[in-house]
């Protein structure tokens, strides 16, 4: 299963077009090893990475979905089968990744040094006019090194898109997560100066 091939179940054919192209273009090297004890895929990639003439991508293998995350099965049904079916978790020295099954978190428990966090430089929790989520029903599955995150609703639809881009305080509601993860996943392997 990759990004862009068509037989891929549960629909994550064809949500990641940038990283998928970039990859098609930019690699040119697999290789399978170990961090600690798990496999890993590290992708090479030429460019300009400030002044190198490649970086890496390291993902881990897929990963069945784990017992004793008792929210794991009201995840979207095409964010599973990423971790299912193509990586369990991306990383890119430049700007993170998706995180692994394991280390999602529900923003409600995620431990942040700017928490209780500010929506629009407004505190959720004393303005009712704010529209801000319910924290225990939303799960962390992206990060980065520059605070930068995309979370996931929690939900009875499986086909459900909606989740939330945050940054730093702010939180800005999604329709659809699948572009926000396209943008930030290209952007850990694309050149820079």
């Amino acid at each position: 299963c990759s990004p862009s091939n068509t037989g891929c179940r549960g629909g994550v054919s064809g949500r990641l077009p940038l990283p998928t192209q970039r990859l098609r273009e930019a690699s040119f090297a697999l290789y399978l090893g170990r961090r600690g004890d798990e496999l890993v895929l590290v992708y090479a990639l030429s460019g300009n990475f400030g002044g190198k003439p490649y970086s890496y991508l390291t993902c881990t293998a897929p990963q069945p979905e784990p017992a004793s995350v008792d929210y794991i099965t009201q995840l979207p049904t095409a964010l599973r089968a990423f971790h299912t079916q193509l990586h369990d978790e991306t990383e890119s020295w430049l700007h993170g990744g998706m995180m692994a099954f394991a280390d999602m978190e529900l923003v409600s428990s995620y431990d942040d040094p700017r928490w209780p966090m500010t929506i629009d430089g407004r505190d959720p929790q004393f303005d009712p006019d704010v529209d801000y989520p319910d924290f225990s029903r939303v799960v962390l599955m992206f990060n980065d090194a520059a605070s930068s995150r995309v979370c996931a609703n929690l939900t009875d639809d499986p086909d459900s898109t909606a989740g939330w881009d945050w940054f730093e305080g702010s939180m800005d509601r999604l329709p659809d997560f699948w572009p926000r993860l396209d943008s930030w996943l290209v952007n850990g392997i694309s050149d820079w100066a």
